[in-house]
């Protein structure tokens, strides 16, 4: 997973450039300062993310195009992801399921890709069985929808589970991928 620093700085910029007056200025600068944050150190994220969840009830209400997406959701994603590179893997599969409940059944697509990060995150925690099961769940979304992020998800999975592909349920997960890539690449 890498850091989108470049979406850090976007954000940064656009609080900064935003109305000074405007209520909801801080609200936006405090959370691109949870995502810089969230990458770098542990301690300082949960603290950062304490505050940008202090401030959602603030951040929902704004009008500007941050508002729809600044959620409890978004929030716990970005979370996850931290927690995914600094190796907090099991916490970071906790983290992605908590994000998943949180977000509106509507969120098809979101929700197939934090399946499959969610199933990576497993992997990582030494969880195969579980990985692969979440990961079947990921793979039918992404069989609904056609989603390459999912897909890409999906691969980095395929790739993790390659020690534990004598297992049952990791050969199954590993076989139905393979068929709806093959199933993908024929139609195309």
């Amino acid at each position: 997973m890498t850091v989108d620093a470049l979406g850090v700085r976007r954000l940064t910029a656009a609080g900064w450039e935003a109305d000074r007056t405007q209520p909801h200025r801080n609200n936006r600068l405090r959370y691109a300062e949870f995502l810089s944050w969230l990458h770098q150190d542990l301690g300082n994220s949960e603290r950062t993310i304490d505050s940008v969840r202090n401030a959602l009830d603030g951040i929902g209400s704004d009008p500007s195009p941050w508002g729809v997406w600044l959620n409890a959701s978004y929030v716990e994603v970005h979370r996850a992801q931290g927690l995914e590179v600094l190796g907090r893997h099991d916490q970071a599969a906790e983290a992605f399921a908590d994000a998943i409940w949180l977000r509106p059944d509507d969120y098809h697509r979101d929700r197939g890709v934090y399946l499959a990060r969610q199933a990576v995150a497993l992997a990582g925690a030494r969880d195969p069985e579980r990985a692969a099961t979440v990961g079947m769940s990921a793979l039918t979304i992404a069989s609904d929808t056609g989603s390459g992020r999912i897909t890409n998800e999906l691969a980095r999975l395929d790739t993790a589970l390659i020690p534990r592909r004598r297992q049952t349920p990791v050969a199954e997960f590993r076989a139905a991928f393979d068929s709806t890539l093959a199933h993908e690449t024929k139609d195309a």
